[in-house]
């Protein structure tokens, strides 16, 4: 069970308990799955030493800044049930992106894999039939080297990931790129605004829900953003919608969040209306992984039958070629 999954788990368990009226100090005492189990011992012993649930969890190291200020609204609000299973769900939302992603690449991948013996086998042969016969050895490296291209290259991704999500540069090349900029706004907005909802639902001001909900952001060109607008909220006294009709990009503009978030705001149920674009954004993001999905192996196809249609045209051309010289 993944790490996302264990701690949606562990809120969705904590939400229901207490809706059933279990004790705070009992409902830690029962068994979570992963690491929480040991997490909610741990809290449970300072529930019992006479500490606060929102002390014991700012000195827990398992819980992000976001969840410490999201439990400590619920908590002063008298609204932890309501939190807990928003966290829940908003853990969940991202288990169910990165799933997208993922599996988004596994038939590309194979595809991949497919493709390097295919492309050894055909160059062997052709090879063979055209008297430059490729070297045997430099034909396996060659395989070996295609084969470990793609696990070079992630276990280097995830050496400097913690480096490059912290780039501002890295973030805006990245965001400005048609298709994936295009999937990352749809990612990112998704994270936001049920974020946002969240903070709003556990009674956090609008500039404190913004900011917090900013940090919920892995790419720094959209958690800045979000940040200024949770300063224009904090310094000048104007509502959600005016701070981000000033800082919306053209995407946005185009896109129905702007028109919603208005609603939202006229009606004052920004909350509702925050979440209804995280499940519209979640919706085009998972649309938009599936068409990727689909179209990257043809892709692929298209190119290794390029390639053998090339040796096979390079084999007629240097048979053609000899044939002309015995004429």
């Amino acid at each position: 069970m993944s790490a996302l999954r264990d701690r949606s788990q562990f809120y969705f368990s904590l939400a229901s308990m207490l809706e059933a009226g279990v004790p705070m100090l009992r409902a830690m005492k029962q068994s979570y799955p992963g690491r929480f189990r040991r997490v909610a011992r741990a809290l449970g012993e300072r529930l019992e030493a006479g500490a606060s649930l929102s002390d014991a969890v700012r000195e827990a190291t398992a819980f992000s800044g976001f969840e410490r200020s999201v439990i400590t609204a619920g908590e002063l609000t008298g609204n932890l049930p309501t939190v807990f299973r928003s966290l829940g769900e908003w853990f969940a939302l991202k288990q169910t992106l990165r799933g997208k992603v993922i599996s988004s690449m596994l038939y590309p991948l194979l595809m991949y894999h497919f493709a390097g013996p295919v492309l050894c086998v055909a160059d062997f042969f052709i090879g063979k039939a055209t008297e430059q016969e490729v070297n045997l050895a430099a034909l396996v490296w060659r395989l070996v080297w295609w084969t470990a291209l793609p696990w070079v290259l992630y276990i280097a991704g995830r050496m400097v990931w913690p480096m490059l999500r912290r780039s501002y540069v890295f973030g805006s090349v990245i965001s400005a790129l048609p298709v994936v900029g295009k999937l990352l706004f749809r990612l990112e907005g998704a994270s936001f605004f049920k974020s946002l909802s969240l903070c709003l639902n556990a009674g956090l001001g609008a500039a404190v829900s913004v900011r917090t909900a900013a940090d919920s952001c892995v790419n720094q060109v959209f958690r800045r953003r979000y940040q200024r607008m949770a300063k224009v909220i904090e310094d000048e006294s104007v509502g959600f919608v005016e701070a981000y009709s000033r800082h919306q990009t053209g995407r946005e503009a185009k896109s129905p969040i702007p028109a919603l978030m208005t609603t939202g705001e006229e009606s004052g149920q920004l909350d509702e209306y925050a979440e209804r674009i995280a499940r519209m954004l979640t919706d085009e993001a998972s649309q938009q992984l599936e068409t990727l999905a689909n179209l990257l192996p043809k892709a692929m196809y298209f190119g290794l039958m390029c390639y053998i249609g090339y040796k096979i045209i390079s084999f007629y051309a240097s048979f053609a070629s000899k044939l002309s010289e015995l004429l």
